[in-house]
């Protein structure tokens, strides 16, 4: 029986048949199988490593008169007070940490804690340019792919043909063009594939060319 008594209180029990139970247990080992590895999870970001021109916060927990904002220079390096220059390009913060650590410790022993806040992606800066509505140069982590670039700009402007988008890459210290047909792609959803942006690589909207009537592109805006 379901149902018993505990002196004048009456609890209830949930009954679940052997049958539909195991029905139920299948059910979800099945879905389980099926399911993709992976689904649901967030993927890591990419490790972020420093480079030219970027701006840091450095915190020195048990001596904050040594607080300072630090940019990365042309050579890579970082001037700390006290200790001087630390390499910071190609390291990581949580590298550069541990070093300027140790290397303050030779004057101030209780020093256990020192913290680095990335406040401007400076090396990772990247152009568009063209029909947008705000071209220019930004910078962002991770890198954007060319969508998302044209995105950061404030989207395609009015005369854009994104039919024709190129993108000025680098290539072994070259310049190497590519096009890519966004509207073509945006119908099959594979805007999703983009390669993303390296440093320094540019991207352009081109303008749609004016017909004899003097009107842009199919959807008749004057200019």
């Amino acid at each position: 029986n379901c149902c018993r008594r505990r002196g004048l209180s009456r609890t209830r029990r949930l009954c679940t048949p052997v049958p539909v139970a195991a029905f139920v247990l299948a059910l979800i080992g099945f879905m389980a199988a099926l399911w993709p590895a992976g689904v649901g999870a967030q993927t890591d970001a990419p490790t972020y490593r420093l480079g030219p021109g970027d701006v840091l916060n450095m915190r020195v927990w048990q001596v904050p008169d040594l607080d300072r904002s630090l940019t990365v220079d042309e050579n890579g390096r970082i001037t700390v007070p006290l200790i001087g220059d630390v390499q910071a390009a190609g390291r990581t913060a949580p590298e550069i940490e541990a070093e300027i650590v140790e290397r303050i410790q030779v004057y101030h022993r209780n020093v256990s804690r020192v913290s680095l806040e990335l406040t401007a992606y400076n090396s990772k800066a990247f152009y568009v340019i063209g029909a947008v509505i705000t071209p220019g140069r930004y910078a962002a982590w991770p890198m954007p792919d060319v969508w998302r670039a044209i995105r950061e700009a404030g989207g395609v402007a009015a005369d854009g043909d994104l039919s024709h988008v190129r993108v000025y890459r680098l290539r072994d210290g070259q310049q190497v063009l590519e096009t890519y047909n966004l509207e073509a792609l945006t119908a099959q959803e594979g805007v999703l594939a983009l390669p993303e942006l390296a440093p320094g690589e540019t991207v352009e909207v081109p303008r749609r060319p004016v017909n004899p009537a003097g009107y842009v592109g199919s959807d008749g805006i004057y200019v």
